[in-house]
């Protein structure tokens, strides 16, 4: 069973300051299929972090940092 979704992204609003914080604001809605893990290389090794599986309503998949999805069928929402 899948649960419906809302992804989120990081973004600087026009005008902003190079050195103040981005914001983070609705991106997509989708369905979430499951949580996996991803790596990135770096001159000292991997680093791990992990990842939600998120189809969207065209098909497409992809696969946000776990902190950027909430699920939308959470009770007393």
């Amino acid at each position: 069973m899948t649960r419906p979704v809302t992804v989120f992204e990081f973004w600087r609003p026009e005008g902003c300051k190079y050195n103040e914080p981005y914001q983070k604001r609705e991106s997509e809605k989708g369905k979430f299929h499951g949580f996996s893990t991803e790596y990135e290389e770096f001159e000292t090794g991997p680093g791990n972090y992990a990842i939600a599986i998120v189809e969207l309503p065209d098909g497409t998949v992809i696969t946000p940092i776990v902190g950027l999805i909430r699920f939308d069928d959470v009770a007393g929402k």
